[in-house]
């Protein structure tokens, strides 16, 4: 069975072209690597209606649906707010989160401003992933057939919570529809190097050699044709033909 996952971020500074979103590839990524298919990426702003509009797509498409960002404590963070609403959830406040943050503003030798309280506030039912690099925590929420993630946009923050937390118990959660394995692929690159095709059993395949090392007609004699070669082997093949 395929899991299908959907990641969603949240944030008007990411419409606005103000900061590039690199959560969703970094996810999208390490979920591959589980064998986890992402089937959609979606952006919305720090709108309520909106927010919703996509969550509900999202759970009724996908068995996986990450949300990045909206964890702070300004009063455009609205990640949390917005997911009680959707499932029809009390917000309710843990007092060990709010013991957590106390502790990290005075381990700080700052005051804790009163808004930052509300990073203390989930749906209720919701399993908590611990951040011990900032002071939002993600949750973990089961809504019908599909589970419901969040994690900061901040990316050092996001990332040491999936590495370190989220992907223990995704592997656990879809163990057993994760045993028919995993997509690896590989990108490599090279530098001057062209892109050709060469007609070969009415397919066209293309090939990429070294720009300075043929001329056209020495090309069509010498190409090296590589059909169906696994990754390293293509690759040998090529690093191989560029030094001949």
């Amino acid at each position: 069975m395929t899991i299908k996952a959907e990641i969603i971020a949240i944030g008007t500074e990411l419409l606005i072209g103000h900061v590039i979103n690199t959560n969703a590839a970094y996810l999208s990524e390490e979920l591959n690597t589980l064998g986890i298919s992402t089937y959609f990426h979606s952006t919305v702003g720090d709108n309520p209606s909106r927010i919703k509009e996509i969550l509900d797509l999202a759970v009724k498409r996908s068995d996986l649906v990450i949300c990045t960002g909206g964890l702070g404590p300004t009063s455009d963070d609205i990640t949390h707010e917005v997911i009680a609403e959707f499932c029809k959830l009390k917000l309710i406040e843990i007092p060990e989160l709010k013991s957590a943050l106390i502790d990290k503003f005075k381990k700080a030798k700052r005051d804790m401003p009163a808004i930052n309280l509300k990073q203390a506030l989930v749906p209720e039912g919701s399993r908590l992933i611990p951040n011990p690099r900032g002071t939002a925590t993600g949750i973990i929420l089961q809504h019908h057939n599909s589970t419901i993630m969040t994690f900061p946009g901040v990316p050092s923050e996001m990332r040491g919570m999936f590495q370190n937390h989220a992907k223990s118990f995704l592997r656990e959660e879809f163990r057993q529809d994760l045993k028919a394995g995993v997509i690896l692929s590989r990108k490599i690159k090279f530098f001057n190097i062209d892109l050709c095709w060469k007609p070969k059993f009415f397919m066209y395949h293309p090939f990429l050699f070294s720009s300075g090392l043929y001329n056209t007609s020495q090309f069509a004699a010498n190409v090296l044709l590589v059909s169906s070669v696994p990754l390293n082997g293509y690759t040998q093949c090529l690093m191989s033909y560029g030094n001949t």
